[in-house]
């Protein structure tokens, strides 16, 4: 029996069909996972509250600055804590936190440029050449009441660095030799300059020759005792040439200062301007050759108001400004120290009229606050000069031996009668 053809032959196999690609899915197609109700509810509302926080504290900070700053005491904590450069952070905050990009943008373009002529001294007009000897005043807060240590060398360094002619130090400690703390010694060997510490942690510091012959006899009885003298070394010789006046040095070559009389000379304590509980504020008095070579009597007097933000200060730069106005009718006054007052105070505004603050008279270009380091926001440590001075230079070098930077200037003094042509 045959088998059918079917049956012997099998069918032949259909080719294999390709497999389909396995297509990845793409990140439109997977589903997101959606924050809870709750939470998205919650960082909504947070983006508003700091958007609208960030608007008013705008709106307090620019309507204060524009208008009556810290003059009434119940805003002036507001004023304080609202300097222009907070203002630009707060401005950048609510760009960040809002969705209405395109109008805080602005917002932080108006603050930003606004901010920028409040925190940066501009002045291109070319130096003043002089004929009169220039000195070189330094004002520091070194925030250390031991002044010990380490801290001790960095200030010492910065100072011996800078070679002020006259340094005026606030929060300088006490000056004794406890707890390895620097020595009058080691700050006349380090610094060359004699240090005098004054009564509630002041510290001044020149040459030797600059104080009066009887500078003990006019010192508080509660100031701390003179530190001993130290022996002189022998003097070396003079250098020939001094530097050049026009280029920002000060009249004074290495080395010379035994063979020459000194810039600064009779410096001495003054009475204490009273300010109450508001601080304490030292005065002194030097000479100091002006434009003519003639020596004028001038009154250096050292600010540290105290720090207290809900302090009503009206009366202690009333009183400050008063004492101000009858010394610099009759000679050069400068002030110079820590404010606790932003330079840009109402409170200051009757003194501008006889007084120009350094920084902002100086030429050249820089950025005035000084404190808090590392972030400084606010200026509070200012030198001011009355009319009698001419200002060549001024910076507020970047130091981290505090948390106030120094205030370095170079001063001239006018010649008696030109310093009357000129306006404060």
């Amino acid at each position: 029996m045959s088998l059918p053809p079917s049956a012997t032959n099998p069918p032949a196999a259909s080719p294999a069909t390709p497999p389909e690609p396995v297509v990845e899915p793409t990140a439109a197609a997977v589903p997101r996972r959606r924050l809870p109700t709750w939470l998205r509810w919650l960082v909504r509302t947070l983006r508003l509250f700091l958007e609208w926080l960030a608007a008013a504290l705008l709106l307090l900070g620019a309507g204060l600055h524009t208008s009556v700053r810290d003059g009434i005491p119940l805003l002036a904590p507001f004023f304080y804590a609202l300097p222009a450069m907070v203002l630009v952070l707060l401005a950048v905050a609510g760009w960040v936190v809002s969705r209405h990009r395109l109008v805080w943008a602005a917002v932080v373009l108006g603050i930003g440029g606004w901010a920028a002529t409040q925190v940066l001294a501009v002045n291109l007009a070319p130096a003043v050449a002089s004929e009169a000897p220039r000195f070189r005043l330094l004002s520091w807060n070194t925030f250390n009441d031991e002044l010990a240590g380490e801290e001790a060398h960095r200030v010492v360094s910065f100072l011996t660095a800078r070679q002020p002619t006259l340094a005026g130090i606030v929060e300088a400690g006490l000056g004794d030799e406890a707890s390895g703390r620097y020595s009058p010694d080691r700050w006349r060997t380090r610094t060359g300059l004699e240090p005098r510490w004054l009564r509630w942690r002041f510290l001044t510091l020149a040459e030797a020759a600059a104080y009066a012959p009887n500078e003990a006899a006019t010192r508080d009885a509660a100031d701390p005792p003179l530190p001993p003298k130290a022996e002189p070394a022998p003097s070396p010789p003079a250098s020939p040439e001094l530097p050049p006046a026009d280029d920002g040095s000060l009249d004074r070559a290495p080395g010379d200062d035994e063979a020459r009389s000194p810039i600064v000379a009779d410096l001495r304590l003054l009475p204490d301007l009273d300010v109450a509980a508001g601080g304490h504020h030292r005065r002194l008095s030097f000479t100091l050759p002006d434009a003519a070579g003639r020596r004028r009597t001038v009154t250096w007097i050292l600010v540290h108001s105290k720090s207290d933000p809900l302090y009503d200060r009206r009366e202690i730069f009333r009183t400050l400004t008063l004492e101000v106005e009858r010394l610099a009718a009759e000679g050069p006054v400068l002030l110079s120290g820590d404010f606790n007052l932003p330079a840009e105070s109402a409170l200051l505004d009757r003194l501008r009229s006889t007084m120009r603050r350094a920084a902002e008279v100086a030429p050249g270009i820089g950025y005035l606050p000084t404190w808090p380091l590392p972030c400084p926001v606010l200026t509070l440590d200012q030198v001011w000069v009355s009319r009698h001075f001419e200002v060549h230079a001024a910076s507020s070098p970047y130091h981290l031996g505090s948390d106030h930077e120094p205030v370095v200037v170079d001063l001239s003094l006018r010649a008696e009668g030109d310093d009357l042509t000129h306006s404060p």
